[in-house]
């Protein structure tokens, strides 16, 4: 009975590191251990009886130890088991927490990136707007003194306009005449027809014939 009963604790135990209490198979094991228990008190009620028998005494010694020893095997089995059981459960739970650790730093660096991409876009978007700002009060700033108008006559000293003017018209008369003159075929003096002939002039009339 007290074999049976460590067996069943022990796989209480084990069924206790994997499910609730309200869990149906926890619940038959308790019932288990509540009977194992109820008919261990009472066969300790039950008084013991002597009987004469022909059986040696060392035998029945040798036989209680292996039944001990049996029981014995049987628990720390069990025993093994269990921690078995939980070696394999802290194993599971351990790698379940390395896999969260690293995807816990993997999202630690995303939203660090995130943060500074967004720490970028926020400067940017103020470079923007000062930019802008600038650009209006640089325009702003620029007042019109006066009015472009068109003049009704023109503009300027006008005693120098009209001194150019004498001295460019004197200019073009005195080209004109050297140019009329260069190109006139007639002799005015007879030194000129003496020179174009190559003969002596023996006379010269005037020309208003006087």
């Amino acid at each position: 009975m007290g074999s049976k009963l460590l067996e069943l604790e022990l796989r209480r135990t084990e069924l206790l590191t994997k499910f609730e209490p309200t869990y149906r198979p926890v619940q038959e094991v308790e019932e288990q251990i509540a009977q194992t228990r109820e008919a261990i008190a009472t066969a300790e009620k039950t008084p013991l009886r002597d009987e004469v028998t022909d059986r040696d005494p060392t035998y029945e010694a040798l036989r209680s130890e292996l039944a001990k020893s049996k029981t014995e095997l049987a628990a720390t089995e069990a025993r093994a088991a269990a921690m078995s059981a939980l070696v394999r459960t802290y194993r599971t739970e351990s790698q379940q927490l390395d896999h969260k650790e690293v995807l816990h730093e993997a999202i630690l660096r995303a939203a660090k990136t995130d943060e500074e991409n967004y720490m970028l876009y926020l400067h940017k978007q103020e470079e923007a707007r000062i930019s802008d700002a600038l650009d209006q009060q640089r325009f702003s700033n620029v007042v019109v003194a006066e009015p472009a108008t068109v003049p009704f006559a023109p503009q300027g000293r006008w005693l120098l306009v009209v001194l150019l003017g004498g001295l460019i018209a004197s200019l073009a008369s005195v080209m004109l005449a050297l140019v009329v003159d260069r190109w006139d075929p007639s002799f005015r003096t007879p030194d000129e027809v003496e020179s174009f002939l190559g003969t002596p002039v023996i006379a010269a009339f005037p020309k208003n014939g006087r």
